[in-house]
């Protein structure tokens, strides 16, 4: 059985990078998750993840690594989880992100670069304005609504289990 959970009244720091996370965000995932070693933790798009390796293409951010997540330069199953915050469309990935050179975004692309570089029984987490494609070799574990501030739209994140499921 799949559990869904809301979490409420979470706000932004400001003034804030457009990608950047609600404020306890990353906390309370890791708690849910029950992690404590921040290297096994890969932020993809997260130049300003708290939490983690923080990866992302556009280096005013400050990421740890300046990557593609098209092309992770990681071996495979290197990370125990794999956290996914895209541009929620190619519009907002030039304009709001300012990537004007962004290539555009490939979702089954950057889900199955997730993929591989999350190790067997590891969990894959997608946050994002609708549901989007599982990962491969994943099964969905849970379903969180984030209900933000009431001037934003409620985000859904999307916790995949990486246990091989075709």
């Amino acid at each position: 059985m799949i559990t869904t959970m809301v979490w409420e009244h979470l706000e932004f720091d400001e003034p804030r990078y457009m990608g950047g996370f609600p404020k306890g965000y990353e906390e309370k995932l890791w708690r849910l998750l029950g992690y404590r070693d921040p290297s096994q933790i890969l932020h993809v798009f997260g130049g300003k993840a708290k939490i983690g390796v923080r990866i992302d293409i556009n280096p005013r951010v400050e990421p740890d690594f300046i990557m593609d997540a098209h092309h992770l330069e990681f071996p495979d199953e290197s990370f125990e989880v794999v956290i996914c915050d895209p541009p929620f469309s190619d519009n907002d990935n030039k304009n709001k992100y300012e990537n004007l050179d962004a290539k555009p975004l490939n979702e089954k692309q950057w889900l199955s670069e997730a993929s591989r570089v999350c190790k067997k029984n590891g969990f894959i987490v997608v946050r994002h304005l609708w549901n989007i494609s599982r990962p491969p070799n994943t099964s969905l574990w849970m379903t969180i609504l984030l209900r933000l501030n009431s001037h934003r739209h409620t985000h859904v994140v999307q916790i995949h289990i990486k246990d091989g499921t075709p």
